[in-house]
């Protein structure tokens, strides 16, 4: 993922979010346990960066294909239940593969 990473044309904020999610992410399963999940607000703190900053790379990511959301129902989400992240490489059949296998559970 770092060489991938490296070589992206990602600007630093969503680089520095990717690196940031990795540290809270399972390996096995590219993803972040669900007891690690985080909020928007408290990614924002991990990071240094703005909340709004983190929507907007997030989506950055996610458009690109490095980052994978699932987003709880509103009423899960009312009742404290976080967004779910799985990182991905994009181009790499593997962890695309993890992140669907991750998704269907």
């Amino acid at each position: 993922m770092e060489r991938a990473l490296v070589r992206s044309a990602l600007p630093a904020p969503s680089r520095h979010i990717v690196l940031t999610l990795a540290i809270w992410t399972d390996a096995e399963i590219a993803a972040i346990p669900e007891e690690f999940s985080k909020s928007l607000s408290e990614i924002a703190e991990a990071t240094g960066l703005s909340r709004r900053a983190v929507v907007k790379h997030l989506e950055l990511l996610e458009k690109n294909g490095w980052v994978k959301r699932t987003r709880p129902e509103y009423r899960a989400a009312r009742a404290g239940a976080k967004t779910a992240y799985a990182l991905c490489v994009p181009g790499a059949p593997r962890a695309l593969a993890l992140v669907h296998e991750v998704h269907q559970r």
